[in-house]
């Protein structure tokens, strides 16, 4: 599978350019643990290629992907203004948004059996 097959790639995750709108739009998701849970596990039920890729492979920002993807799916935020946004919530947010996004993994990781976390 090739890079070109990731949803999130498709759907401009790398995208250059973002508003403010975005950013606000990504703050509110980060900030709110429980919305940003389930647009999350929505997300890599929806983006499997995306998913698969980025959660498998150890040596990722596996919690940045999770959180710039689920900002992106919710709202057309791509990578850039999620980076901005991570910067604007406080110490406790941030903590609160990678406990969140570990959560999820761990979802991920216990419900797809047929996958494996290591790469040989």
């Amino acid at each position: 599978m090739s890079w070109s097959d990731w949803e999130d790639w498709k759907a401009g995750l790398y995208f250059p350019t973002y508003t403010p709108e975005q950013v606000t739009a990504s703050v509110g998701l980060l900030a709110d643990p429980d919305a940003f849970f389930e647009t999350a596990r929505e997300m890599v039920r929806e983006w499997p290629h995306a998913a698969n890729h980025n959660l498998r492979n150890m040596w990722t920002g596996r919690n940045a992907w999770v959180g710039q993807a689920s900002c992106l799916y919710a709202h057309g935020s791509p990578a850039a203004a999620t980076r901005e946004a991570w910067g604007r919530l406080t110490l406790p947010q941030q903590t609160a948004a990678n406990a969140t996004a570990r959560a999820l993994r761990g979802e991920w990781e216990v419900s797809d059996v047929s996958q494996t976390l290591f790469v040989v």
